[in-house]
């Protein structure tokens, strides 16, 4: 007898201690993740959830978020779209209607991202997204958010960069053929003509699919330019960056903010010394970024990796729950959407924004970097 009351005082204890710690009955609220799990951009997608899961782990660990009196813990519920647009449609969908979501991180990828836009609307679902796409806030949506700099304002710094600090005359550029690609080639286009340089080639190829580029860069090659550019992720940039090197092509590379530490590892630092690149704020190592990153391989593993995507989806998740407080909702997707610029900047940001607008974008630094043994120095902002 004496045991099972021993027993049932340990359980009452723990209970207690629980809900101390995390609110009494703390209701639970759903957050979307959506994005590609698997697939040729799985590292990206995985990352980017990692982010979230991150941040979602921080806020429950401290008790939740408290909105009009009341405690909610956070919860995400992930959705693999493979980088196919129809998926991502889905997974919004589907998310909204069984899931009851009112915030989404993701899509991400360009082409899923655009063609989420008014369903969210209907749904009444707000997205926060890393596509970097200038026109996914551009479309009249008073339901997306993204913090990360758009490439109509990276890319002209770069192209800057290019002419002035490396001298750089004319360019042959190899990009994704999704929409985000052709779009950025276009921005870097007209940018470096407007500098007085000169585009000699655009190829596209549909990168998440393809491991083959030989023909592409030895066709690059043949034009002899200052600088071969290449607009893509992590690893299909690696793995062009390794074929060029293959054919012969032994002058520098330049690559947008899609290339990242992972990419250069993957290349081979010595395959990109010399190139240039977008530098991320999480590329600079300042303190929050090294908090953060410690965190991260606390809970992920030693090994995982803190991607520049996954500091902007743990950032974009702090600013979904602070605006939850402060809207005072957890349901209307309106209401905390017009709360998000009321909690910029906040405590915890790694990302260092200083703003967002009306029409969802968010504001803050940028910085070009040459690559020196594997690491961008910064050379403009």
């Amino acid at each position: 007898m004496k045991r099972g009351l021993v027993l049932l005082g340990i359980v009452a204890l723990f209970v207690t201690a629980f809900f101390a710690h995390y609110g009494e009955a703390a209701e639970v609220v759903k957050i979307g993740v959506i994005g590609p799990m698997s697939g040729g951009l799985a590292y990206f997608g995985t990352n980017w959830k990692m982010g979230v899961d991150m941040a979602v782990f921080q806020i429950n660990d401290r008790g939740g978020i408290e909105v009009a009196g009341k405690r909610y813990s956070l919860e995400t519920v992930g959705y693999d779209d493979e980088a196919k647009a129809e998926k991502a449609v889905a997974g919004l969908r589907k998310l909204a209607s069984l899931d009851r979501i009112s915030i989404t991180l993701g899509p991400i990828v360009s082409s899923c991202a655009f063609a989420a836009l008014g369903i969210n609307e209907k749904e009444r679902v707000l997205i926060l997204t890393t596509v970097s796409h200038p026109d996914i806030t551009r479309k009249g949506n008073k339901l997306i958010i993204r913090i990360n700099p758009t490439t109509d304002i990276m890319l002209p710094n770069l192209a800057k960069a290019a002419v002035q600090y490396k001298k750089w005359k004319n360019v042959a550029i190899l990009a994704d053929s999704d929409e985000r690609g052709r779009s950025a080639t276009a921005i870097f286009t007209a940018a470096f003509n407007k500098e007085g340089g000169t585009v000699l080639a655009q190829e596209f190829s549909e990168h998440r699919g393809t491991t083959d580029f030989y023909a592409q860069v030895t066709k690059m090659k043949a034009l002899n330019p200052d600088v071969l550019m290449v607009i893509a992720q992590d690893e299909p940039a690696a793995l062009i960056v390794k074929q060029a090197r293959e054919v012969g092509w032994q002058g520098p590379f330049m690559f947008p903010e899609t290339f990242h530490k992972k990419g250069i590892e993957l290349a081979g630092a010595k395959n990109v010394e010399g190139s240039l690149v977008i530098v991320g704020i999480v590329d600079l190592e300042r303190p929050p970024y090294l908090k953060l990153r410690a965190d991260f391989q606390a809970k992920f593993g030693s090994k995982a990796r803190l991607e520049p995507y996954s500091v902007i989806s743990y950032d974009s998740t702090y600013i979904a729950a602070y605006a939850m407080e402060k809207a005072g909702t957890v349901t209307d997707a309106y209401k905390i959407r017009e709360a998000v610029p009321k909690v910029i900047p906040f405590k915890e940001s790694v990302y260092e924004r200083t703003s967002v607008d009306e029409t969802g974008q968010g504001h803050g630094p940028t910085f070009v970097g040459e690559l020196r043994d594997g690491k961008p120095v910064i050379i403009a902002k």
